[in-house]
């Protein structure tokens, strides 16, 4: 390429020595068209150098793989198993399956610790690694630190590592660099188990992204996801299998109870409520979030009611609305209002069953939430919006355990009836219906997913063993 631009130049130069002598118009208009060429020739020259560089980035990860491939492991070694970890507050969905692979000697674990994409953000920021870290740290996890610096090389570690599964958090490409989407990650057996209980009108992105299609395993909750999968999935869920929900296993697992806030003058009948507000009041897609109808209503209720404690679980994405809030922003105000109260509190641990624990009821505008607090048979108010986008079959299963209010002077009444003891016996009774619904193999969702993975592998790499033969 140099060569050629090089030759250019001196043409070049040729030219306007012509030029010089002969300045008819004759020479202007070839000298124009000379230039013109040769200026899409160095346009196409470096399209094409930009494409080859592209193909040799290609034809790397390719060989990578290929190696990777070739150089598998035998049959007798263990299951090797990845983990990336990248979001703290989904965490609880997968963490029982690492804790029971660990100590199962057909499996052999490695944790990556990994940065994500920050989830309000359009800049496509890396945080959160350092987070991730000191969570696998405390919960005594060993693992591999892949920093924001270090990301480029990710695929390259994992792919060293040679594993045989590797579970990802979530199905979003957003949430970690391209290196680690579903198609990098197909050199291997992809494992998912979602991280909440699906429960919006949104099946293509919960069920059918190309993640979900490049999957070896899918683990789903019950059977009402399972259909949903069949239903919506270009593949039919011919990869997903009911094995029960890790994460309802572990906050149903007999937690310790804590509750945050504990001020002098606390009285014994003080009712403690779970305030949950979803991120969506912002947008115009989920349209569930109803924040800015709801909160001047709560912020008064905390105000005015010295035995109601209220804490704060704000979704992962609100979180980040209020650690950006700009100053002044009704945001900002809201909050430092709220932080100045005695029996108010805002929760941002990883592991909030002990809050769930611990407190009496909890509203939310949000979806999560709608499932795994009916596991705690506690009352549980739903603020709908009239104009969200829905709920799913698996969703609209939950409704009957759920006080469902729609408007703000709604909160009060019913908050002074249940801290009065007073409770619907129908919703009571749908609540305990619904939690057995969901949770259908209790205690086993771990269990039953190390068994699906030991006893396919195990065929698999014994039937290429005699095909070998």
């Amino acid at each position: 390429m140099t060569k050629i631009v090089n030759g250019a130049i001196d043409l070049m130069k040729k030219l306007m020595i012509n030029l010089k002598k002969n300045l008819s118009l004759n020479w202007v208009k070839k000298l124009a068209r000379r230039v013109s060429t040769f200026s899409h020739i160095v346009e196409t020259l470096n399209s094409l150098s930009k494409k080859m560089l592209r193909l040799e980035d290609t034809i790397f990860r390719l060989e990578d793989t290929i190696n990777s491939i070739s150089s598998s492991r035998y049959f007798n070694q263990p299951i090797r198993v990845v983990f990336l970890v990248h979001h703290a507050t989904s965490w609880l969905a997968t963490k029982p399956v690492l804790e029971y692979l660990t100590n199962d000697s057909r499996f052999e674990v490695i944790a990556i610790s990994l940065p994500h994409i920050k989830l309000m953000a359009y800049s496509h920021e890396l945080c959160g690694e350092d987070e991730i870290h000191k969570m696998l740290v405390a919960q005594n996890i060993k693992h591999i630190r892949i920093s924001e610096s270090e990301i480029s090389h990710a695929l390259r570690i994992v792919k060293a590592i040679k594993p045989d599964v590797i579970f990802r958090q979530t199905p979003w490409s957003h949430d970690l660099p391209s290196s680690l989407d579903a198609e990098s990650l197909s050199f291997t057996r992809i494992c998912y188990i979602p991280y909440g209980y699906m429960t919006a009108a949104i099946e293509d992105k919960q069920f059918n992204q190309d993640f979900h299609q490049r999957c070896w395993k899918i683990f789903c909750p019950d059977e009402t996801h399972f259909k949903l999968a069949e239903k919506y999935c270009l593949i039919n869920g011919i990869n997903c299998v009911v094995t029960g929900y890790p994460k309802f296993d572990y906050l149903t697992d007999k937690p310790t109870q804590k509750w945050p806030i504990n001020f002098k003058n606390e009285r014994s009948n003080n009712f403690k409520l779970i305030w949950a507000p979803h991120y969506s009041f912002m947008d115009n897609w989920l349209k569930f979030g109803a924040f800015d109808q709801t909160s001047a209503t709560i912020l008064n209720l905390a105000r005015t009611n010295s035995n109601l404690q209220i804490v704060m679980r704000p979704h992962p994405a609100f979180l980040e609305y209020i650690d950006e809030a700009e100053t002044g922003s009704e945001i900002e105000q809201f909050i430092n209002e709220w932080n100045q109260l005695p029996n108010t509190f805002i929760s941002r641990e990883a592991d909030y069953a002990p809050l769930f624990v611990a407190s009496d009821a909890l509203l939310t505008d949000g979806l999560s939430f709608l499932s795994e607090y009916q596991l705690f048979d506690k009352p549980l108010i739903f603020f709908e919006r009239d104009d969200s986008i829905g709920f799913n079959s698996a969703g609209k299963n939950l409704l009957s355990g759920l006080y469902r209010l729609q408007k703000p002077e709604q909160i009060e009444p019913l908050l002074n009836k249940l801290m009065q003891g007073e409770e619907d016996d129908r919703i009571v009774d749908s609540r305990s219906i619904v939690a057995k619904t969901i949770h259908p193999y209790p205690q086993q969702a771990a269990s039953r997913i190390a068994e699906i993975i030991s006893s396919e592998i195990s065929n698999s790499m014994q039937s290429a063993s005699c095909q070998r033969i």
